[in-house]
């Protein structure tokens, strides 16, 4: 235990000294384009919120008679996938891309994503799994009111509609840029002086 202790402690002395540096190539740390910390968390929060969905699907297969469970859970899979394409495509260019208060129009199947998303430090494609995590949740939360009233179709054309347009814009009012109920700089609420320059 020892020996490995001190295998462990060498190897870590060689790479981080100039011993062990390479020659020519320039060194970039993590947290010259992103902050670690703030990724793994954003990464750790976005996998709790999926989790949801598991909890969603046995939620709604033990409410639902027998015969209906396997429609239950393939409804839940499929808006998962089906809202994975469509916020890929279109739902967060809607929610968090710039544009006016009321829909966004940048990222569109997240093209010109840059290495973190605005200010956040947070890597963009952590940022998008958080969000998504979010836009299936939403979907997903309301099917089980729809557990033998609906049929798959119903369910498809109920998903569409929630993950790739109703969700996103309504996102994009609180918490896109410049969304017109953004606390602070939507152009709603500056009047009344709930801005992030109440305090000096």
């Amino acid at each position: 235990m020892v020996i490995l202790l001190g295998m462990m402690k060498g190897a870590s002395w060689y790479f981080d000294s100039a011993a062990g540096a390479a020659t020519g190539a320039p060194i970039h740390h993590a947290n010259d384009f992103v902050s670690p910390i703030n990724t793994v968390w954003v990464l750790v929060t976005a996998f709790l919120v999926f989790f949801m969905q598991a909890g969603f699907m046995g939620l709604e297969a033990g409410f639902a008679r027998s015969r209906e469970t396997v429609n239950v859970l393939m409804e839940c899979v499929f808006d998962t996938c089906l809202c994975g394409l469509l916020y890929w495509a279109i739902g967060f260019a809607f929610q968090f891309g710039s544009g006016n208060g009321f829909i966004g129009h940048q990222y569109f199947f997240l093209h010109g994503m840059t290495a973190a998303y605005g200010s956040t430090s947070v890597a963009f494609l952590a940022f998008w799994l958080f969000q998504f995590a979010f836009a299936d949740t939403a979907s997903t939360v309301t099917s089980g009111a729809m557990v033998g009233r609906t049929g798959f179709k119903g369910d498809i054309i109920y998903s569409i509609m929630v993950s790739g347009f109703i969700y996103p814009v309504f996102g994009h009012w609180v918490w896109g840029p410049g969304g017109w109920l953004e606390n602070g700089s939507g152009f709603l609420f500056k009047g009344f002086g709930t801005g992030g320059n109440v305090l000096p």
